[in-house]
C-alpha cells in the first residue's frame, strides 16, 4: 500500500464562461464513459492507476473520520474553508499550526459490508502522460464495467475523495424523492467524480469532496480511492471473463489543453465548478481486470 501526504482563489469575470465550457466538457465526457464493456481496448493504459483487490487489508483503507484536507483550485461557487492548523484534526492530518484554509472532512464512512470486496484505484502508481497512453492528473470520471450485471455498490460504500450523485446535497438533498432515486439508480451505475491531482470542496454539496488521497483510521495518508463491491446478491456467471471488473475514465491528462488553463492561465488550471471538471481524455484500467470471485 502506498501513503502519502498530500499537500484558489480568484474574482469571477471569466468563471461563468470557464464553468459554461466546462461543464459542457464534463457532461459528455460523462455520457460517453460507458457502463459495460468488453473485447480489445487499445485505450486500458491504467490512467487513474491500476484497480486491485484489497479486501483481504479492507481495514488499512478504511478512513478516518474526521481529518482535514486543503482546497487550492480554482472553484465555482467559492467556498471559503475556515479550518486550520491548530485544530487537532488538522495536526493529526500534517498540517502546520500555521496552516490555513483547510477543510474538516467529517464523514462516517461505512466499513467493508458483508460479502462485499473492496477494490482500490491506486493513484500513486499512475504512469506519466503520454500522447499514447494519456494518463490523469486532474478531475476525472469513471465507473466501474463488467459483463455481469448482478455488481452494485452501495451508495455511501466508497471513500470520501469520489462522489456519486446521491452524495450531492445539492442535487439530492437528504429526505427529497431526488434522493430516493438516486439511492436505487447509483448502486448499478457505479459512477463516481474524482480529481487524482487536487482538492476541491463545495460546501452547498455536502460534506464529500474530490482529491487524491484520504486519511486511513492509522492516521496514514491513502493515495487513491476505493469502493466496496456488494456480491452477497451477484451471480457469478459460467464464463470467469463476464465476471471480470474494469473501470472506465474520462479525465484530465497533462499537460492539460483544457481551456480552463490553454486559455484562461495557470489560476483556472483544474478548475472545479460544481464537481463538473474539464476532461480532454479517454481511457480504461487495464485487461483482464478484477475477478472478485477468485478470493471471495
Amino acid at each position: 500500500m502506498n501513503r502519502r501526504a498530500v499537500n484558489r482563489e480568484r474574482r469571477l469575470p471569466r468563471a461563468r464562461i470557464v464553468l459554461a465550457i466546462v461543464a459542457t466538457a464534463a457532461a459528455i465526457a460523462w455520457a460517453a464513459v460507458p457502463a459495460r464493456a468488453a473485447g480489445t481496448d487499445p485505450t486500458s493504459s491504467d490512467p487513474l492507476g491500476p484497480l486491485v483487490d484489497v479486501t483481504a487489508n479492507w481495514q488499512a483503507y478504511q478512513p478516518s473520520s474526521d481529518f482535514c484536507v486543503h482546497p487550492t483550485v480554482f472553484e465555482v461557487p467559492a467556498t471559503t474553508e475556515t479550518a486550520t492548523g491548530s485544530s487537532p484534526a488538522c495536526a493529526a492530518s500534517g498540517f502546520a499550526p500555521s496552516a490555513t484554509g483547510l477543510y474538516e472532512v467529517k464523514i462516517d464512512t461505512p466499513p467493508l459490508c458483508t460479502g462485499c470486496r473492496r477494490l482500490f484505484i491506486d493513484y500513486s502508481e499512475i504512469a506519466p502522460s503520454t500522447s499514447t497512453a494519456p494518463t490523469s492528473h486532474g478531475h476525472a470520471y469513471f465507473r466501474l464495467m463488467s459483463l455481469n450485471p448482478t455488481y452494485t455498490v452501495p451508495p455511501l460504500a466508497h471513500s470520501p475523495n469520489i462522489k456519486n450523485l446521491t452524495n450531492d446535497r445539492l442535487v439530492a438533498p437528504p429526505g427529497s424523492p431526488v434522493s430516493a432515486l438516486t439511492s436505487q439508480v447509483d448502486p448499478y451505475d457505479m459512477a463516481y467524480a474524482a480529481d487524482t491531482a487536487n482538492f476541491a470542496h463545495t460546501a452547498a454539496q455536502g460534506p464529500y469532496y474530490v482529491g487524491p488521497g484520504y486519511l486511513n483510521t492509522a492516521g496514514q495518508w491513502v493515495q487513491g480511492a476505493y469502493l466496496d463491491v456488494d456480491m452477497s446478491k451477484a451471480t457469478e456467471l459460467p464464463q470467469a471473463e463476464a465476471n471480470l471488473i474494469r473501470y472506465a475514465a474520462g479525465f484530465d491528462s497533462s499537460p492539460s489543453t483544457c481551456p480552463d488553463s490553454a486559455v484562461f492561465g495557470p489560476t483556472y488550471t483544474d478548475g472545479n465548478y460544481f464537481y463538473g471538471g474539464c476532461v480532454n481524455a479517454f481511457g480504461a484500467s487495464t485487461q483482464p481486470g478484477v475477478d472478485p470471485w477468485a478470493s471471495s
